[in-house]
């Protein structure tokens, strides 16, 4: 019962999302695109690491199976804080990870015009990279925390910023594949 309500408020967020990407002015379409990807290299294993020496890289951008539990309330402390790019940014990723933790709930259509709906009619991105970038990474920790881990470079970005679409989107993904088999791997070594 409590899924099928949660599964009903998550389709009516990605809907609200869309309509919201549709209605939104060129400029800050790019300047969403440009924090949904600062975001995606966010190593969600950083937020409950116990142990500094062994460090586990599990990146918003892997949109691993149950990786929205890591991610729920991230968008409302960015919120908090008063960074709402970011906050957007987090609730974006936070339902992309709940449509490839649940593939059988109907989510895929749905995501993917969401997604498509971001990267359509956007205005220069090189103009928010060259402008926000400097900002948001001015220390050894905010590179850390944005760009160490992302696996789509700020040129890349600006070359062509369709390169962030989620791996579970486009068919014969190279990413898909790598996850896929570490989840084999994964699964033989516990038995």
């Amino acid at each position: 019962m409590f899924m099928a309500f949660a599964h009903r408020s998550a389709k009516k967020s990605i809907k609200k999302n869309t309509e919201w990407y549709n209605n939104m002015s060129p400029d800050h379409k790019a300047g969403s695109i440009f924090f949904i990807w600062l975001m995606r290299g966010f190593n969600l294993a950083s937020l409950n690491s116990m142990n500094s020496e062994i460090e586990l890289v599990i990146p918003i951008y892997y949109y691993k199976k149950g990786a929205e539990s890591a991610m729920s309330g991230m968008d409302k402390d960015f919120k908090n804080t008063g960074n709402i790019p970011l906050s957007n940014a987090c609730n974006h990723h936070y339902l992309t990870c709940i449509a490839s933790s649940y593939p059988d709930q109907g989510y895929f259509g749905l995501i993917k015009g969401m997604w498509d709906a971001l990267l359509s009619d956007y205005s220069d991105i090189q103009e928010v990279v060259d402008e926000i970038l400097p900002q948001v990474t001015s220390t050894d920790y905010q590179k850390k925390q944005f760009l160490e881990y992302n696996d789509v470079t700020q040129d890349e970005l600006i070359k062509n910023p369709r390169s962030i679409m989620p791996h579970f989107l486009v068919p014969g993904h190279p990413l898909s594949h790598k996850l896929l088999e570490e989840e084999k791997i994964g699964k033989s070594l516990v038995g």
